[in-house]
Parts: structure tokens; C-alpha cells; sequence
């Protein structure tokens, strides 16, 4: 069913993708299967720009990954708090976003030893800063994107969100050309 609902032909399929999580959560109380199931549910909301479901899901998934014996499991805490504070950020609930954002710096910091713990570091301020964007305060969000260390930026969707803040920020203190650079 997790594969149907990911690469099968329903996957933006909102009716499908609710059919296949219910008959998941029949079968199994495995927390990675069932978080798994949420977490496609609410990126299928977030395609249909269903953002408070989409939220809704993800948070669900998060408890379940939260729970899971799985370390790898586990590990997924992140992506999916970046899904959430991204989606608060969409809507414009930045308080939410806020306290989301702090329960991801915990999240990382309980995960000394993740292979992937540096880039996470740098996730961080990037998320700070977007939120800092959100919020208007441009210059407080340059300084954060000038501590991030490019190097460890390893896929390009953290690159892209490193440049997509910077963008906000320059074009936030109208310095458009640095912006479009």
C-alpha cells in the first residue's frame, strides 16, 4: 500500500492516498510504516495546497517517527519538521512556525552522531533565517545566511533554500541586485 501510494498512480490522488493510509493503519501499528503513511498523506495535501491537513499529517508522522525503535525512523523527525515549518511559513503562522522551529534545534541536537548532523546545522540557520524573512527583519536574516558554511550544504534543496533566503533578504533591504545574483 506504501508503494501505491507513492509511486503508483494515485499518488496525488487525495481520496486514494486517505484509502491506502486507513488500510495501513488496519494492518500495522509499525510507527516508520504508519509514520510513512502520514507523511505522503500530507505532501499529497500540501500538492493540492491543502496546508492545515498537510500540517495536520505531518505532525502525526512526526509522533510516529518520535516513537519508532528505528534510529533511521527517527532521523526522519527532521524532514518532517522542516515540512511543518515550511507549511507554517506558507500560511503565514509564524508563531507556529517559531515553536516548531525550536522543537527542530532539539530534534538535531539529540542526534550527535546523524552522518548528516553538520548539514543539519547549517539547515538551522537557514530556517532562522527564513523565518527572520517572514518576519521582516532582513538584516538580523543576512547575518544568520553569512554564518551558513556553503560546504556543507551536501543536496541541492538545502542549496536552494540557502539561496532562495538569501534572495528574500537582499531584496527585503532593496539591494535587488544582490538579490537576482
Amino acid at each position: 500500500y506504501l508503494d501505491l501510494m507513492l509511486k503508483g498512480t494515485i499518488k496525488n490522488n487525495i481520496d486514494s492516498i486517505q484509502l491506502y493510509k486507513t488500510k495501513i493503519l488496519s494492518l500495522t501499528k509499525d510507527p516508520a510504516l504508519v509514520g510513512e503513511s502520514f507523511g505522503v498523506s500530507a505532501y499529497t495535501y500540501l500538492n493540492n495546497n491543502m496546508y492545515t491537513k498537510a500540517i495536520i499529517d505531518y505532525q502525526t508522522a512526526y509522533k510516529y517517527y518520535k516513537s519508532s525503535n528505528n534510529l533511521k525512523m527517527q532521523y526522519s523527525q527532521v524532514r518532517v519538521l522542516v515540512n511543518i515549518i515550511e507549511g507554517h511559513l506558507d500560511i503565514g503562522t509564524l508563531e507556529q512556525a517559531t515553536i516548531n522551529f525550536d522543537l527542530l534545534k532539539k530534534t538535531i541536537k539529540n542526534f550527535p552522531n546523524n552522518p548528516r548532523f553538520i548539514n543539519y546545522k547549517e539547515l538551522v540557520k537557514i530556517l532562522n533565517a527564513k523565518i527572520l524573512n517572514a518576519k521582516e527583519n532582513y538584516d538580523t536574516a543576512l547575518l544568520v545566511l553569512q554564518s551558513v558554511k556553503e560546504n556543507n550544504l551536501d543536496r541541492a534543496i538545502l542549496k536552494e533554500m540557502y539561496y532562495t533566503a538569501l534572495q528574500e533578504s537582499y531584496n527585503g533591504l532593496e539591494n535587488y541586485s544582490l538579490g537576482e545574483y
